[in-house]
């Protein structure tokens, strides 16, 4: 019988939390799938490990070392199930994930990416700044949530995901660069009109490992998720923004002036800038302005683009520009 679901995990040097994360797997309500793992030619015992585990369900593709990207795209062409969910080696699915985000695809057929929420579990203390992302992750739920906090960054856990098989080969995969390769995969499928949505249940335990690949590797730094999505950033700005090309945008420290850099080489024209610093207001970024918050005017017609990034600022901008009366994602963006 062909399996309902296939599920793809990448393994590398997992010997220590890969059968845990399969035997999530192969103990999940919905029995009828396949497992496939790809590992990443590990140096480790995770191949040892993965030798303990009989069940047919499971399928073993060891290859040389490829990357993520390598070994997702191999388990991709494996996949036998027009439903193919994500998992990672050092994570564990909740027993009902798979029957319930198999379910809300059935009945929603309008989506073509389905995530859940997350549990997550590391070092709560050291790792504060992740657990804030997670919390933020978490609140995005719909799809014109999700649509919208892709300006800002992923708000989908990768191993949360189940998608249609279909809408992946039509965009051809993964695929590889300098950037993140889940990122990079939600806005090529949203620029499609690709829909994505979650289901309100914690479904994965996401445990944030110190070797984990988006803390030690550059493709999932700040700067590499800015790059990525200028392209979707402009696009929506375009279709959405009256004002566009022209903004002002809000913040004037250093990582925004750099990002508001980019952004006008790719053609933007910034009319003005907005910080709450008394010590950058007055001063000039290139010959532009920077203003007060008080001094921007709705009816100037001209739309805000936040670049602002520190822990609670873009909602304090939200906050204080709906206050104002201005509209999310007409008048102003956050990104």
């Amino acid at each position: 019988m062909k399996a309902e679901v296939s599920v793809v995990l990448p393994a590398y040097n997992a010997e220590k939390t890969i059968r845990r994360a399969v035997q999530s797997i192969l103990s999940q309500t919905m029995a009828n799938l396949e497992c496939i793992v790809v590992d990443d030619g590990s140096t480790d015992n995770t191949g040892a490990e993965l030798s303990r585990i009989h069940d047919e369900r499971l399928k073993v593709i060891p290859i040389d070392h490829m990357g993520i990207t390598g070994a997702l795209n191999r388990g991709l062409r494996e996949a036998q199930s027009q439903y193919i969910a994500r998992m990672d080696a050092d994570d564990v699915s909740c027993a009902r994930r798979l029957e319930t985000q198999v379910a809300y695809l059935e009945e929603h057929s309008h989506v073509g990416v389905v995530s859940c929420l997350v549990d997550h579990l590391g070092n709560r203390e050291n790792q504060k700044g992740y657990g804030l992302y997670v919390a933020w992750l978490n609140r995005q739920r719909s799809w014109p949530e999700i649509e919208s906090a892709l300006l800002i960054e992923s708000p989908l856990a990768h191993p949360s995901v189940m998608y249609r098989k279909a809408v992946i080969e039509e965009i051809g995969g993964y695929r590889d660069g300098p950037f993140p390769e889940d990122y990079d995969l939600w806005l090529r499928l949203a620029a499609l009109g690709v829909k994505m949505e979650k289901v309100p249940q914690t479904l994965l335990e996401w445990h944030d490992l110190p070797k984990r690949l988006s803390r030690t590797d550059s493709r999932y730094s700040a700067e590499a998720f800015f790059q990525i999505k200028i392209p979707y950033l402009l696009e929506v700005l375009k279709r959405k923004a009256p004002s566009f090309p022209r903004f002002t945008i809000w913040g004037a420290g250093k990582l925004a002036r750099r990002k508001a850099r980019i952004l006008k080489e790719h053609g933007m024209e910034i009319v003005a800038y907005i910080d709450i610093d008394p010590k950058k207001v007055g001063t000039l970024i290139e010959g532009v302005s920077v203003i007060d918050p008080h001094r921007w005017n709705l009816n100037s017609g001209i739309g805000i683009l936040s670049l602002v990034s520190g822990r609670g600022a873009r909602e304090r901008v939200k906050d204080y520009l709906v206050d104002q009366g201005a509209k999310k994602d007409r008048d102003f963006f956050l990104a």
